[in-house]
Formats: C-alpha cells, sequence, structure tokens
C-alpha cells in the first residue's frame, strides 16, 4: 500500500470539512428528535391574559354600577327650593314621632364639591337627650339622604332631662342631567383555553 502524505494545508481543510460535516450531522438529528416548539403556549397565555383583562373589565364596571346605585340613593335632585320643603316634611314626622319640639328649620348657603351640591339645613330641637339621640340615629338611616354634620345642645333645665339642640344637616343634591337615550350593552366573558 501506498501512503499519501498529507501537507499541513490539506490536513488544516480536511479537519474543517469533517468538524462542519459532524456539526451538519448533530443539527439534523436536533432538528429530527427533538419536540417542535409550537405557538400553542404563546396562544395560550395571550388568551388567558386576554380573559384576565375582560374579567377585571367586568369587575369594574359592576363596581361602578353598584356605587353608581348607592350614590343615587343618597342625593336629590332638584333646586334648594324643591329640597327645602321636602326635607322640612322628614324632619318635622322625625321630630314628633320622637317627641321633640321643632323649633326651627333653617336653610343654609349652598356649597359646591364637584358635580355635588351640598345644601345645609340647620334645625333648632327641644327635648330629652334620649330623644334627640333616637332622632339623630333615624336622620342618618339608609334611605334618608340627609346627613348630620354638627349637633350642639344644651341643658334646658338643670332639674330635669330637658335638653336644646342645634343639629346641622346636610342634604346632596346631584346635578340633573338632560334626559339621554342610551343603551346598554351586557358583556359575557368565558374561558376559552
Amino acid at each position: 500500500m501506498k501512503h499519501i502524505a498529507l501537507s499541513s494545508g490539506d490536513r488544516t481543510s480536511t479537519i474543517v470539512s469533517a468538524t462542519s460535516l459532524g456539526v451538519m450531522v448533530v443539527t439534523l438529528l436536533a432538528y429530527l428528535l427533538l419536540p417542535k416548539a409550537s405557538s400553542k403556549g404563546l396562544v395560550s397565555k395571550k388568551q388567558k391574559a386576554v380573559f384576565q383583562i375582560e374579567l377585571a373589565n367586568q369587575k369594574s364596571k359592576e363596581s361602578l354600577a353598584a356605587a353608581t346605585t348607592q350614590i343615587v340613593a343618597q342625593t336629590w335632585t332638584g333646586s334648594a327650593q324643591q329640597i327645602g320643603p321636602i326635607a322640612l316634611t322628614k324632619i318635622g314626622a322625625l321630630a314628633q314621632a320622637h317627641h321633640l319640639k321643632l323649633n326651627g328649620f333653617r336653610p343654609q348657603r349652598a356649597d359646591n364639591a364637584g358635580d355635588l351640591t351640598l345644601q345645609p339645613f340647620l334645625i333648632n330641637i327641644a327635648g330629652t337627650f334620649p330623644d334627640l339621640i333616637g332622632f339623630t340615629k333615624e336622620i342618618e338611616a339608609k334611605g334618608s339622604r340627609l346627613a348630620i354634620n354638627m349637633i350642639q345642645v344644651a341643658s334646658a333645665d338643670s332639674n330635669t332631662d330637658a335638653i336644646t339642640a342645634s343639629v346641622g344637616v346636610m342634604a346632596y343634591t346631584a346635578p340633573q342631567k338632560p334626559a339621554t337615550t342610551t343603551t346598554t350593552t351586557k358583556t359575557t366573558v368565558t374561558k376559552n383555553g
């Protein structure tokens, strides 16, 4: 047999060729044997993110609707000239029910707080302290649409439990909006994926 002598340049090119061939074989095996990357996981993550955002949006809308319902239940509509007589009637009935004498009911200067108008009233009453407590609890009860912002109590007679009191109440008035036709759409969120 004849030995072929390779020069150093030929040896280098042979090593490079063999290494390249080895890398190609390894790449081919990796391509054939390793699992394929799929976009299914990415789509699933995107669907979950969209679902979470839609769910949070729906919860926010429900929370806003509940808050709006509470605000509407606690606010008045109309002007101070319309609210005053209604509030006086309510306060008079409450005072009578709690055996208190209504000595005065005076509207005070209105103030604005954002979109709400605060209409204060000053009530002067006489009676007993326990009756005053029952009266104030009923004013603050849910649905009365009046809020107490001040109470001043003085003894009317040192020998009895008779008192006189000044009670400040506040009526919150929401701005009147023009009648508009609105459509409500309900979004139903279902989990896909």
